[in-house]
């Protein structure tokens, strides 16, 4: 099931998240379609996930948001989100691990943020996201990333996005 409404945390703290499944789509909310995630910060978290064939959506906030999904002053402080049996297809980021292509609803991330947090994946590994979508038309902007990115492959990783291609990151 897809989320599509408002998680507003007001400013509030989770501590110690820890998400701990085999299959794909982990994060607080797994799929997000057409909502918002604002106000929230999560703190000490452990999030392991991704068994899939086909690779893994993987992020504290979000595994994988699309239409017009928006992810705003959020924050990932302290921690690790992991994929297991690295997949060439991996998508794993601190805040969300991808935006998926909707040509005509862009989705959002910003003013948000990753401080000492490890990100481990095969293939897509962001600080903030693991993949931006070519046609997503996804917007980050004010965001910034601390820590580690373990990366099992040879290409796509990055402090901000993993893999991007024309979308604006400002």
């Amino acid at each position: 099931h897809r989320f599509g409404g408002k998680l507003d945390g007001q400013g509030h703290t989770i501590y110690n998240l820890y998400i701990y499944q085999e299959h794909d789509n982990r994060g607080i909310v797994g799929w997000m379609c057409g909502g918002d995630i604002v106000n929230l910060k999560v703190e000490n978290v452990d999030v392991e996930a991704g068994n899939d064939d086909e690779g893994a959506y993987v992020g504290a906030i979000c595994g994988r948001m699309q239409n017009h999904s928006v992810i705003s002053h959020c924050a990932v402080i302290n921690g690790m989100v992991d994929v297991w049996n690295y997949h060439d297809d991996d998508k794993v980021g601190a805040i969300c691990g991808s935006t998926i292509e909707d040509h005509d609803y862009p989705n959002t991330i910003e003013y948000c943020y990753a401080h000492n947090v490890e990100v481990r994946g095969h293939k897509q590994v962001g600080g903030i996201v693991g993949r931006v979508d070519k046609d997503s038309r996804t917007t980050i902007r004010n965001c910034y990333f601390s820590g580690t990115i373990t990366h099992g492959g040879d290409e796509y990783f990055a402090a901000i996005a993993g893999e991007r291609y024309d979308n604006t990151l400002e």
